[in-house]
């Protein structure tokens, strides 16, 4: 499965794929891919322009959430404003459930 690009990037060209093991794809830019790639522990880094980096002992959900988590932190680098507060709230809230 392919997540739609569209929802995740809007009109950003896609140059990378994070792949979990049952072959869920998120597309992102490269900058963020490297931010998320970062939270996971033994992935190589990106291969290049429209690589796909596989993301060993993830499940599409936990990638998803790291991938919305980079996303949003790599875009809204401030941690001290309150959307930002907020948003890691609201994060932190769909963890304990």
């Amino acid at each position: 499965m392919i997540v739609d690009p569209t929802l995740t990037l809007g009109l950003l060209r896609i140059i990378s794929f994070l792949e979990t093991p049952d072959h869920t794809r998120f597309p992102l830019r490269t900058d963020v891919a490297r931010e998320t790639i970062r939270m996971f522990a033994g992935c190589a880094d990106l291969n290049g322009e429209d690589a796909v980096t596989h993301v060993p002992d993830s499940s599409p959900t936990t990638l998803k959430l790291v991938v919305d988590y980079c996303e949003f932190h790599y875009n809204n680098p401030d941690p001290s404003q309150a959307v930002v507060q907020e948003w890691d709230r609201n994060l932190l809230s769909l963890e304990q459930r």
